[in-house]
């Protein structure tokens, strides 16, 4: 809870920042509510549409909502982005 309550601090003083949004996507992913991480991950793409760790938010909630289309095209992108093992590891949930 301690650590929801930063992201939501994070996001309430730097909303200019992508990687605010990302976070408190993981943490809305981490408490099962997919549609609210869809939300801020979208919120920081549109804010940054280089943060992979956005698109992989974004695949983990279209995943979690059952769209696995949707899913795939969001882990392509992180991974495209940063291909790394973590991205690689998102891409294959």
């Amino acid at each position: 809870r301690a650590a929801d309550h930063r992201r939501r601090d994070d996001v309430q003083l730097q909303p200019e920042r992508a990687s605010a949004w990302a976070s408190r996507g993981k943490a809305w992913l981490s408490l099962q509510e997919p549609a609210k991480a869809l939300a801020d991950a979208d919120r920081a793409l549109a804010l940054d549409r280089r943060s992979a760790t956005a698109w992989q938010v974004r695949g983990n909630a279209h995943a979690a909502l059952a769209d696995p289309a949707a899913a795939a095209a969001d882990f392509a992108e992180a991974v495209a982005l940063e291909p790394t093992p973590r991205a690689l590891l998102n891409h294959a949930r």
